[in-house]
């Protein structure tokens, strides 16, 4: 989209802007910036993108502004004509001449790529973007200089002295036949001779075209200038911005779907993890279950035998009730008595573990094997583009991890402090934001804090480590409660905490407004969270 010679015919089109006056110069998406153009007949509507692998200037078609949301560009160009639009020889820099100003867009890539508005003795007055960094210097200063690399190969040729893209270089070869990797060293005069006829031509076709063919290739959309036979077109244009359009919305596009995958991929992952440790857990509690029954008989037996006092033992046999004979493992330091003890000790240790485990169900299994199949299918999509299909196929596994993401964003909305691993304490701006945050975002268990008696923010605490956070925790996040409320400056103040399920809205109440029905109070000298949390988001 930033290549030469899609640079080169656009400077063509945008012909058409040549003696009409920009109205109105404005950004209402992040790296995009839109200018309009009125000729005295209509609007012309120019955009740049300088989105980092999406770099693009073109003309836009049925082009609507936002009636919000948008921020003024450029008012020094507002109102000017435009005299000239020319491309910089042999660079990828596209110039508007305003008479006393020069806009220039350069779409080098990455960081590189900006749009400046230079005066007559090409000091930069402003930019889009970083405008403080680059104000006041000449534009040479900031244009790196090319250092000549080493043309060795017949690709190397195409892409550095004949200025075509990497992708459509790599097909050309393809197309004409040509030797990508031999050196030119190695060629004959005559051969090289002719090598460089050759390419001239296609340079001259490219030049001369007046159709442009959109491809996808190596998870990559870009533009040719002729016709491949080595590989399948996607669309064909009549017009440059057409096709530099198409090309930017459906690499976005693909962008979208390629984090999309990672997304899912990400979570299918934590998934099978989370399932294949639960049914490891499942085989561990049938051990334990077999266990208790075996040391339960063990124990049993051995307070039923007449000499509860012999010791000196590593093992006993017993005969049941039902006539068959076991072999009971003994500590020898211990008699029969002590023996059987340590059995019934055992059984009620193992029982306590199996009531605070939990088994797995069929359907969690069936589960696990959903996971594990839609695992091997999403290794093996070629293109991200297939992801909506998938999706749709396994929709069933990902109905949390959207919930997940709009819980996410919600957090941004309050203040957000990291106190300890795996203690996170979020702080209301406003009624309204506490209303939110306690009502909205926060999980019945928990912690709750706020001021006793005095007005302040509401805050809650999410702790990923165990189910009650520790002391320490719970005072500093006492400290930060008591910071947000009009008793910031007092040397103590007390502060309730409680889970967020002890917490309801009284009806017709005030918004913010709560009641706590069961608390524990604190007391704690006010400080800044700064000084308290490990980072700090505001």
């Amino acid at each position: 989209m930033r290549d030469y010679y899609s640079l080169f015919h656009l400077t063509k089109e945008l012909q058409v802007l040549k003696d009409s006056i920009l109205i109105e110069c404005f950004t209402q998406e992040r790296n995009v910036l839109t200018l309009q153009f009125y000729n005295g007949l209509e609007i012309e509507t120019l955009q740049f993108s300088s989105e980092p692998s999406f770099e693009a200037l073109f003309l836009r078609r049925n082009f609507a502004k936002a009636r919000a949301n948008f921020k003024n560009i450029f008012p020094e160009l507002l109102g000017k004509k435009c005299s000239k639009v020319f491309l910089v020889e042999s660079e990828r820099i596209i110039t508007f001449d305003f008479s006393d100003y020069e806009l220039w867009f350069v779409l080098f890539g990455g960081s590189k790529t900006n749009a400046f508005v230079l005066d007559k003795y090409e000091t930069i007055l402003n930019s889009f973007l970083k405008p403080k960094e680059f104000e006041n210097k000449r534009i040479q200063e900031i244009l790196a200089s090319k250092v000549p690399k080493k043309i060795k190969t017949v690709y190397e040729y195409l892409v550095q002295e004949t200025h075509f893209s990497k992708e459509f270089s790599e097909f050309l070869c393809k197309e004409y036949k040509l030797d990508c990797d031999v050196e030119l060293t190695n060629m004959s005069e005559f051969d090289r001779n002719s090598l460089f006829k050759q390419i001239n031509k296609i340079v001259e076709k490219v030049k001369n075209t007046n159709k442009f063919y959109l491809y996808f290739y190596n998870h990559k959309y870009f533009i040719s200038f002729i016709n491949l036979s080595q590989i399948e077109c996607i669309a064909e244009f009549n017009s440059i911005s057409d096709a530099i359009f198409s090309c930017y919305i459906k690499s976005l596009r693909y962008k979208k779907f390629k984090e999309r995958y990672s997304q899912l991929k990400k979570y299918l992952e934590s998934e099978f993890e989370y399932l294949r440790k639960l049914i490891e857990e499942t085989s561990r509690l049938e051990n334990i279950e077999q266990n208790i029954k075996k040391y339960q008989i063990y124990a049993d037996l051995l307070i039923s035998q007449p000499n509860l006092n012999l010791k000196g033992l590593t093992e006993i046999e017993i005969i049941d009730t039902a006539g068959n004979s076991v072999k009971i493992p003994l500590k020898p330091e211990l008699n029969l008595q002590k023996n059987a003890e340590n059995y019934y000790n055992k059984v009620k240790k193992l029982r306590t573990n199996l009531l605070n485990s939990t088994k797995i169900d069929e359907m969690t299994k069936a589960k696990f094997e959903r996971v594990k199949t839609a695992i091997d299918k999403l290794l093996k999509i070629q293109n991200y583009l297939e992801i909506e299909s998938f999706e749709e196929e396994f929709s069933d596994l990902f109905e949390q991890i959207d919930k997940k993401e709009e819980t996410k964003e919600i957090a941004v909305k309050f203040r957000r402090y990291e106190i300890d691993d795996g203690a996170i304490i979020f702080v209301g701006r406003n009624a309204k934001n506490n209303e939110e945050l306690t009502f909205g975002f926060a999980s019945p268990n928990d912690y709750w804090f706020h001021t006793r008696t005095v007005e302040g923010s509401h805050c809650v605490l999410k702790y990923s480590k165990g189910k009650e956070p520790p002391k320490h925790i719970i005072e500093k996040c006492a400290q930060i409660a008591a910071y947000f409320s009009k008793a910031r400056n007092s040397d103590y103040v007390p502060v309730i905490y409680t889970q967020r399920k002890y917490i309801r809205k009284p009806k017709k109440a005030e918004t913010g407004t709560v009641v706590v029905m069961r608390e524990e109070v604190i007391f704690v000298e006010p400080k800044a969270p700064e000084t308290l949390a490990k980072g700090a988001k505001n």
